[in-house]
């Protein structure tokens, strides 16, 4: 009998092992799940960091699956489409000014590439807190963030067209824009930044000279925008050559695991700067890669 009892007290001990170590393992999947949602959580915050809103997240753990509900400020009146979510990629964010010959380049650059890795990473376009080019350039800028936002299955095929042609009317007619819902978003956007009163105010112009663009002024502050265009990736500002190419190497390394859309070769043709063609650049023309407005 004392024997019997040492070896089922041996199998309990046993037992006792395995059972810690399926915890410890439960506990390492659950720790790299959980890692992995919280990397996605700071993207979506900062994210709608944009449009400075106050996000209020409830995490309720229930039967092992996370649900996350998420309120917003009733002062603010612009909303996502839920069209746009923010995927797990990097980041990269475009700092421009819709009417900047320098920021169009960049942008000319930069459609061949939300084209290709849209689907794979949060390419996005941003705006500069301040404007050079006038009254026309504070309501582009408006234009294209509310369609970024809210419309954002045609935001693509619209910037393609703009930065060709320059014709936001035709755009808008060509590429299918819903005009009531962009009316609606560029109003409501102009209310909560107070965009037309800062303007019409010049003792708040930067300098004296430049008119303040405000609605993503804490993103400006936040990565140290001082120009169009400014580039971004991950949370740091970097030169790239403004070619698709360039531009889609860059992001692609900044992956953990590269998509197949990487081994899709771009124009490593610089583009032109203001308004025209993508792919109008040509081999050996000076470079301009390093001019902002």
């Amino acid at each position: 009998m004392a024997q019997k009892k040492k070896i089922n007290s041996g199998k309990k001990k046993i037992t006792s092992v395995k059972k810690k170590t399926v915890s410890r393992k439960k506990k390492s999947n659950c720790q790299k799940k959980m890692a992995k949602f919280n990397k996605s959580v700071r993207k979506f915050l900062k994210r709608n960091d944009v449009m400075s809103t106050l996000l209020i997240i409830n995490m309720l753990l229930i039967g092992g699956i996370i649900v996350m509900t998420v309120g917003m400020s009733d002062s603010i009146n612009v909303q996502k489409s839920a069209e746009w979510q923010p995927v797990d990629g990097p980041t990269a964010n475009a700092f421009i000014m819709s009417y900047c010959p320098y920021g169009l380049q960049f942008l000319k650059a930069y459609v061949p590439v939300i084209e290709l890795l849209g689907d794979k990473a949060n390419v996005m376009v941003n705006f500069v807190s301040y404007i050079m080019h006038g009254e026309t350039e504070i309501l582009e800028n408006s234009r294209m963030y509310c369609i970024q936002y809210e419309q954002n299955d045609k935001f693509t095929d619209y910037l393609r067209c703009f930065v060709e042609a320059g014709d936001f009317t035709g755009c808008i007619e060509s590429v299918g824009i819903d005009t009531k819902k962009l009316d609606t978003c560029m109003e409501n956007l102009d209310t909560e930044y107070s965009i037309s009163e800062l303007f019409a105010d010049k003792e708040t112009w930067s300098n004296g000279r430049y008119p303040q663009y405000p609605v993503e002024a804490s993103l400006n502050a936040q990565y140290s925008v001082g120009g169009s265009p400014s580039f971004i990736l991950e949370d740091q500002q970097v030169q790239v050559a403004r070619s698709p190419e360039s531009i889609k190497q860059a992001i692609c390394n900044a992956f953990d695991m590269m998509p197949e859309e990487c081994n899709t070769i771009l124009s490593s043709v610089a583009e032109l700067p203001s308004f025209g063609p993508i792919g109008a650049g040509q081999e050996g023309a000076a470079a301009s890669d390093d001019l902002s407005c």
